[in-house]
């Protein structure tokens, strides 16, 4: 037992040994680390997605136009505002009609809505562009033939729409609508309504008695 016991003792001693060697070997590792230059701290960045922006800035367009009907729609758009920003007489005669709104104003509208009528209808002049109902001051109906004209035809058309609006859609308007086309460069002149001409009956002579 006597043997036993220094042995047990040396035991102690070689472990307490590996302990602290184990123990300033991991101490000198991390005072070598700290000496080495630091890489800087990178923040990360909250990705925020970026809010949609409608191609016909504050003016409203139906989801039910197609792609390509819809980038058809945004180009006649984009004209009435190159319009807006450089033809003073367009402006100036929206100024002085109706609700006394530049075209700008339409434009940057969003109680205004351009929709999409499917149902093509026609009237005396031919097939239907585009219309509003009448009292209605919001709605704009496009209408498929739109879609066989180019830009330029459905901008003048919205021309025609808004003038509608801003005197409120009644009967009778379409002197002012077309001439506002005219005013705004859409249209060299204003159309003239057929004049319809009924021939009066020729006399009958009456026979003579002798």
């Amino acid at each position: 037992m006597r043997r036993f016991i220094p042995f047990m003792i040396l035991t102690l001693l070689l472990a307490g040994g590996y302990v602290l060697r184990k123990e300033l070997k991991e101490a000198g590792r991390r005072e070598a680390l700290s000496r080495l230059p630091q890489s800087p701290q990178i923040c990360p960045l909250r990705a925020t997605a970026q809010p949609h922006t409608s191609m016909s800035n504050a003016i409203f367009i139906d989801k039910g136009f197609s792609p390509a009907r819809l980038r058809r729609v945004q180009r006649a758009l984009d004209l009435l505002r190159q319009v807006a920003t450089e033809d003073r007489r367009c402006n100036r005669s929206f100024r002085h009609t109706g609700d006394l709104r530049v075209l700008r104003e339409f434009l940057e509208d969003s109680g205004i809505r351009i929709r999409y009528d499917p149902i093509q209808e026609y009237s005396e002049e031919g097939p239907t562009i585009a219309y509003t109902q009448e009292g209605g001051k919001h709605d704009i109906y496009v209408q498929p033939y739109a879609w066989r004209l180019s830009s330029r035809e459905l901008a003048r058309a919205l021309v025609h729409e808004f003038t509608h609006i801003t005197l409120t859609p009644r009967p009778g308007q379409e002197e002012k609508a077309q001439l506002m086309e005219v005013k705004c460069g859409f249209r060299k002149r204003m159309l003239t309504a057929p004049i319809r001409v009924t021939a009066s009956p020729m006399p009958v002579p009456l026979p003579q008695s002798n």
